[in-house]
């Protein structure tokens, strides 16, 4: 009967909350999926989503840290982006005894699995779990889609300049689930810069780029000779660049309109 009582009384103590600091939005934005929303403390700039996280003391950005104010606010974990958070920045925060959890994301099978230590970490493992199913059961239901000939697709990240992924990046993956490929896969750098000479030379079919980035410089292009036909697809930026489960909606519309690309 003591062993009953002793081993209720260890289920029944809480587990007790973490202090999190968020240095990247993704990062951020994956916290609040998980349920853990409520034990951030500080973020980075651009931390918009979801509204709650815009009230958040902000602590860093693409290239600095506050490291006073991080170490001020005591967390109990700092969430860095391993490829995104500049190196310096991480290794000054482990050199300062800051306990730093870098996240990769690399594959959309990371994001549940993100989705889910982080709610391991936080003690919100029940919906955590629900977020990583949700994501995993929709991207069942999207595809993968299969194609003889895949789409050949030019992933533009910047304008100026012009700037791509390899095929170690999570784009290239997303662009390969709808049955498209990645003209510039076979690059050694994840991010590399790329020349209109170059991207000729891969002959894409379509332009993967963010709305914030003119579509009008490729019609010119094509209309000047200088490209031949060529198609322009345009997502919001949170719907493809961020890995969180809102790039289901940017997976969704582009392998909807990859489908009307016939075989070859």
């Amino acid at each position: 009967m003591r062993w009953l009582l002793l081993w209720y009384l260890l289920l029944a103590v809480p587990v007790q909350a973490a202090r999190l600091i968020s240095l990247a939005p993704h990062l951020t934005e994956l916290v609040y999926e998980a349920g853990a929303g409520d034990q951030l403390v500080a973020v980075s700039s651009w931390s918009d989503y979801p509204p709650e996280a815009t009230r958040l003391p902000q602590v860093s950005d693409a290239f600095h840290a506050d490291y006073e104010a991080i170490l001020q606010l005591e967390p109990d974990w700092v969430l860095v982006w391993k490829e995104g958070t500049p190196v310096q920045i991480q290794h000054k925060l482990q050199s300062l005894g800051l306990p730093v959890w870098a996240i990769s994301i690399r594959k959309l099978a990371d994001i549940p699995a993100t989705l889910r230590a982080m709610g391991q970490r936080a003690g919100t493992q029940a919906q955590a779990e629900q977020a990583a199913s949700r994501f995993e059961q929709r991207l069942l239901e999207l595809g993968p889609v299969h194609r003889a000939v895949p789409v050949p697709v030019f992933i533009q990240i910047s304008h100026k300049p012009l700037m791509t992924v390899n095929g170690e990046h999570l784009l290239s993956e997303v662009v390969a689930f709808c049955g498209g490929r990645n003209v510039f896969a076979d690059l050694p750098t994840l991010v590399p810069r790329v020349g209109l000479e170059s991207l000729l030379q891969r002959k894409p079919a379509w332009v993967l780029q963010s709305t914030s980035q003119p579509e009008t410089i490729w019609h010119q292009r094509v209309e000047q000779g200088l490209l031949p036909e060529i198609q322009v697809l345009s997502l919001p930026p949170e719907h493809w660049l961020r890995p969180t489960s809102r790039m289901l909606q940017g997976l969704e519309r582009i392998c909807r309109v990859f489908q009307t690309n016939k075989e070859s």
